[in-house]
């Protein structure tokens, strides 16, 4: 057997796992920004809406909104950098893109109708919550 054919059979083993993992797809539309969002080994969004962004200008090195970013830079709602240990998501006006493997698992960022929409379940949640104690 050839060095070349040895090596493809070992690339090919080595990609089982990966070949073979699962990936959930979910596209969602209602209630939120229309978005594709994939979880699995391979994490990633892409969503197409303003955000709902208040900073004007933000550098975390170290940190991020998603899990295992390094850095992040936010212009207001007009661009965001975040660089992870494995992946990138970038947000360009209305355009947000993430794709990240493993360690890092890009965080599509808030928009204002799923902000709203958060804040009115846990305003539920505490009423019920006090109407529980009564």
């Amino acid at each position: 057997m050839t060095p070349s054919r040895t090596l493809l059979k070992l690339v090919f083993l080595a990609s089982l796992p990966i070949l073979s993992s699962c990936t959930l797809i979910r596209v969602r539309s209602h209630d939120h920004p229309p978005s594709l969002q994939a979880s699995g080994l391979i994490e990633g969004h892409l969503a197409f809406g303003m955000n709902a962004e208040t900073r004007i200008v933000d550098l975390d090195l170290f940190d991020g909104r998603s899990s295992g970013a390094i850095a992040e830079l936010v212009v207001w709602k007009l661009f965001r950098l975040e660089v992870g240990i494995a992946g990138v998501a970038v947000g360009v006006g209305p355009v947000d893109v993430g794709l990240g493997v493993l360690a890092y698992e890009p965080r599509m960022p808030d928009y204002p109708s799923s902000r709203e929409q958060d804040i009115e379940e846990m305003e539920d949640d505490a009423g019920q919550d006090a109407s529980d104690e009564d």
